[in-house]
């Protein structure tokens, strides 16, 4: 989505819920709706099921996984307009938002009712010998 934000696209994205990855994609939108009823959820990058604790002997894993927080949290926390210090300590722990929590928090720019469901319109095809 970066490049394509540099290449000079817009992302308008319309979100029922926004977890995890979800959530991150969510943030390079330029502008972000939701509906009343939705969620929003981030926490740490994890290592299957869940993050491991820190010990000596994944020194290697924690090196990848801080530099992926880190990452995320810099590119978030700008586009929320919170410190990534403060960002950090709000989803260290799996924090979770609802659409009126998510709005004042910056997650989403608007609430609004849609529908994620296309309406097809339906024609009746003549071909062109029968007209």
């Amino acid at each position: 989505m970066k490049s394509l934000k540099d290449k000079g696209y817009k992302f308008n994205c319309y979100v029922r819920n926004a977890y995890s990855m979800g959530f991150i994609i969510l943030q390079y939108c330029d502008h972000r709706i939701g509906s009343s009823n939705s969620t929003y959820m981030h926490h740490l990058v994890q290592v299957g099921y869940g993050r491991p604790k820190r010990t000596e002997k994944n020194k290697k894993l924690f090196k990848s996984l801080d530099f992926f927080d880190n990452l995320v949290l810099d590119e978030i926390s700008k586009r929320m307009g919170v410190k990534p210090k403060k960002f950090f300590e709000i989803y260290k722990d799996d924090k979770w938002w609802g659409a009126k929590d998510a709005l004042k928090a910056n997650i989403i720019d608007e609430i609004k009712s849609f529908s994620l469901i296309k309406r097809e319109i339906k024609y009746k095809f003549v071909p062109f010998w029968r007209r």
